[in-house]
């Protein structure tokens, strides 16, 4: 996962996992992803417990622990892009408990839906959309619309370097 510094407690997913698991007398642990390594074949984890609470400042880490991860009861993959080399190398080594521990977030799942592209299958359902880098076929297919276009990198994460192109 992600810092748990950036999390927003009224607006984040991750802490509402958290805190649901919490209440239910679940122990929650955190990690990123330089955590993660195999060793004697298998995954293992250096995380730290973590208490999410509704008061600043929102969560509290206990000591870092040696995990194996086939040993928990779930694994929650709550990583936001952009989907870099060490994001990949996180999923192939989370791959290597996939029948052991349940992931939610599958590994697999990340690699090949990508949450930008993957939406191309519905491309009927979408409004017209090019994805490409090539500067005059961006240029031509705002043409195409009318002379209004929206530019979203894909290893952009949210909405950081989105472009509104007007002629």
């Amino acid at each position: 996962m992600d810092p748990m510094t950036g999390v927003l407690p009224d607006k984040d997913t991750s802490f509402a996992f958290q805190r649901a698991a919490q209440s239910k007398g679940h122990e929650c642990y955190h990690c990123l992803l330089p955590d993660l390594r195999v060793e004697d074949g298998r995954v293992v984890a250096r995380a730290r417990t973590v208490k999410v609470t509704d008061l600043a400042p929102y969560f509290a880490h206990g000591e870092k622990e040696e995990i194996h991860l086939d040993q928990v009861d779930a694994i929650f993959i709550r990583k936001d892009p952009p989907f870099d080399s060490a994001y990949l190398y996180a999923t192939l080594v989370l791959e290597l408990v996939r029948d052991k521990t349940i992931i939610v977030n599958d590994p697999r799942g990340l690699r090949d839906a990508n949450e930008k592209l993957y939406t191309l299958h519905f491309a009927k359902h979408m409004p017209k959309t090019i994805v490409t880098s090539q500067e005059d076929r961006i240029m031509a297919f705002v043409d195409s619309v009318g002379g209004v276009g929206v530019i979203k990198p894909l290893d952009g994460a949210g909405g950081s370097n989105v472009l509104k192109l007007e002629k």
